[in-house]
């Protein structure tokens, strides 16, 4: 393992550095791009005295699940499409898990946290009748 120096823009437009363990530059920038959601990498650098700093080195965090559906989702509520801030924000499944949902890649997705407090266990079919019948363009409650 090798110990690398980054900086780069996350996805809400902020700057982030630090250091990150991997085995090649390559799989540095893929974690960077992927547990961090650098979205930009201004630089990255091998440190020269590696195998000394490893030690004083943690493992960065792995992002929450709600931070990786909302890069997945380029920020936007599933349903509304505005953008959200992972303080409004909130996984909502589709087939609710009180019915037999899973908790699942293909049955979460990110919305307002309101939306999802208004849909409780409501069923898909039910929760689309609820936004087809809204009339012109869907507004997420507030």
């Amino acid at each position: 393992m090798s110990l690398f120096t980054y900086s780069g823009q996350l996805i809400d437009g902020k700057k982030k550095a630090g250091q990150i363990t991997a085995k090649s530059e390559d799989q540095a920038r893929k974690r960077l791009a992927v547990e961090m959601n650098l979205i930009m990498i201004d630089s990255i650098k091998l440190q020269p005295d590696a195998k000394q700093q490893l030690n004083s080195v943690q493992k960065p965090k792995a992002n929450s699940k709600l931070q990786k559906l909302l890069y997945l989702q380029h920020g936007c509520c599933f349903f509304c499409g505005e953008k959200l801030s992972p303080s409004n924000a909130s996984i909502e499944h589709l087939n609710p898990k009180a019915k037999g949902g899973t908790s699942t890649e293909d049955n979460e997705v990110v919305c307002h946290l309101s939306l999802n407090q208004t849909f409780g266990s409501m069923d898909l079919r039910r929760k689309f009748e609820f936004i087809l019948r809204q009339k012109g363009v869907f507004k997420c409650p507030q």
